[in-house]
């Protein structure tokens, strides 16, 4: 589960590399034929464990997480339908 959170390892250097061939194939992008910017999830592994469609849900998650972890810890309480 922490490999989800905070990747590391072999996901992480793929996701490195990932970056810098999506910024090596925007500065070479030819806009007529390519309107929109490659992504680095253009460039990932198939079995690469989190596609774009997972991030954002999973950004929120890993926030929500530190966000109950400082509430306990500093003894607050949820409210307003938060779960």
């Amino acid at each position: 589960m922490y490999g989800a959170l905070e990747p590391f390892g072999q996901y992480q250097i793929d996701w490195g590399v990932a970056q810098i061939l999506a910024l090596m194939a925007d500065l070479h992008r030819d806009p007529k034929k390519r309107a929109a910017p490659f992504s680095p999830f253009d460039f990932l592994p198939k079995d690469f464990p989190m596609r774009a469609a997972d991030a954002a849900t999973t950004k929120q998650r890993a926030l929500a997480g530190k966000v109950r972890f400082l509430q306990a810890m500093f003894g607050g309480e949820l409210r307003d339908g938060a779960e």
